[in-house]
């Protein structure tokens, strides 16, 4: 917090990596959001714009008193908005805590069958886990039926040990949404989505809470050894494939976009249920959606460190893709399933990396930041490990 005039006082933190950083740089040259309000303004108006600001990625903040007012008002006022904004704002770590050297993923996980992997997977101590979709089959538009498979879930005892130890993200894919293959027309969207955010135990501020979709971002670690994990839906705003339509929707757009123009980590982690790169496969996958995805790669391109993450295939498999002039390659580790597995033992894909691996599995990152390099692998259900690609980490 500092002053920038009579009236006027700069608060600034960046998004999803709270609680607040106050940045000490000069207004001239640089972006703001203004906030304007007075001592006699509606408390529930402050709460509206601090929510609205707090939806804004790594913009400084300026708040600018409409009436002078007294030193300590305006200093106690602040300190008030900042603890508003931060009950209010998108939950994430701060920028000061130790970088994130261990996570883990997976997707395909049926709840009534046994789930012979979350102790394997403990046993390597990450420090978060990602569900790539699949998290439960529920396939159903009875939301009594769809809750009774969560709580199931959930209530697993190795789960529910697993999940004690590790900090748990995801997103969703056709079968934890409701329906197999389904998009955009499934008639219970709302009510699914509530109950996928009830199993992450999702606060109820969370913007994830008031948006449609369950896209959200966050970014863990310090200033040069952050990461910043995005996950998409691409359920809730599905077109039928194979025409002109999106798999994402306008608003995840613009929210994606802006979330990858403003970052400052130098790790990003953008996950999905359905596979990006491969192109040649009869299942659901991007390129169903040309457009889409090529817009994606688009914005990916100018992202510093890039790695995709996807499920839904029932076997795992890594994909890898080259960026024009000297970018490094894009990989894609798909990591499915945690409680069954396909028969495929091959399929075409110009861009996979070895063998696909058709067994149990989950898939790891593991990051080693003074040498900047991570390792991506696929682990067995013994936690070997059965594939694996280096990534060495662009400054």
């Amino acid at each position: 917090m500092r002053s920038l005039g009579r009236n006027v006082i700069k608060l600034s933190w960046y998004q999803q990596t709270g609680p607040f950083v106050l940045n000490p740089a000069p207004v001239e040259g640089s972006k703001h959001e203004w906030a304007e309000t007075s001592h006699r303004s509606p408390f529930d108006k402050l709460r509206a714009n601090g929510e609205r600001l707090l939806s804004r990625s790594e913009r400084p903040l300026i708040l600018k008193f409409n009436d002078i007012g007294s030193g300590l008002y305006r200093s106690l006022f602040c300190l008030g908005f900042l603890f508003l904004a931060a009950s209010n704002g998108p939950r994430a770590e701060a920028p000061s805590d130790p970088p994130v050297t261990r996570i883990a993923f997976g997707s395909c996980n049926k709840q009534d069958q046994p789930q012979p992997l979350w102790d394997v997977i403990g046993a390597g101590r990450p420090e978060l886990w990602i569900w790539l979709g699949d998290a439960i089959y529920g396939d159903t538009e009875d939301m009594d039926l769809l809750a009774a498979k969560w709580r199931q879930q959930k209530e697993v005892p190795a789960y529910a040990r697993f999940r004690a130890a590790v900090k748990v993200l995801g997103t969703w894919d056709d079968h934890d949404y409701g329906i197999n293959d389904g998009g955009a027309a499934y008639p219970k969207q709302a009510e699914s989505q509530r109950l996928f955010l009830d199993f992450l135990d999702e606060p109820a501020d969370s913007p994830r809470r008031r948006q449609k979709g369950v896209y959200t971002s966050r970014s863990f670690g310090p200033e040069g050894n952050r990461i910043c994990v995005v996950l998409l839906d691409e359920r809730t705003f599905r077109a039928p494939p194979h025409g002109e339509g999106d798999i994402l929707g306008e608003a995840q757009w613009a929210w994606l976009e802006g979330v990858l123009k403003s970052s400052r980590a130098q790790l990003h982690i953008v996950g999905s249920g359905s596979q990006i790169l491969p192109v040649e496969h009869r299942f659901e996958k991007w390129a169903d959606y040309p457009g889409a995805r090529a817009r994606l790669l688009k914005l990916l391109a100018s992202v510093k460190n890039p790695l995709l993450l996807s499920g839904d295939r029932h076997f795992g498999e890594i994909s890898k893709l080259a960026f024009p002039k000297e970018s490094a390659p894009l990989y894609e580790v798909t990591s499915s399933g945690l409680t069954h597995h396909g028969s495929i033992k091959s399929e075409p894909n110009s861009w996979r990396v070895g063998e696909i691996f058709q067994d149990l599995n989950y898939g790891t990152l593991e990051i080693n930041w003074a040498a900047r390099r991570a390792v991506a692998a696929l682990h067995d259900a013994q936690g070997t490990l059965v594939r694996s690609v280096t990534l060495e980490l662009e400054p």
